[in-house]
C-alpha cells in the first residue's frame, strides 16, 4: 500500500510528493490466520446460502404438489 504525503525537505526539494510505504507490522501467521478467517466466513455464507435456498425448494415442493 503506497500513501502520497507532502514533504517539506532541503534534500527532497519544495513540496514535492513521496512516495511512503505503509509499514506492516503483522507476522506471517497473523497474515495466515486472516486469511483463513476470511476464507472461512465466505464458505460459511456460502453455505448458508445453498441451505436456505435447498430448503425453500423442499418448503416449495410440497406447498405446490
Amino acid at each position: 500500500m503506497t500513501m502520497i504525503s507532502s514533504v517539506h525537505s532541503p534534500d527532497l526539494g519544495d513540496g514535492r510528493a513521496v512516495a511512503m510505504t505503509a509499514q506492516s507490522h503483522k507476522t506471517a501467521e497473523e497474515e495466515y490466520e486472516e486469511q483463513v478467517r476470511i476464507l472461512i466466513r465466505i464458505v460459511s455464507a456460502s453455505t448458508l446460502g445453498l441451505l436456505a435456498f435447498a430448503a425453500g425448494l423442499l418448503i416449495g415442493t410440497f406447498l405446490f404438489s
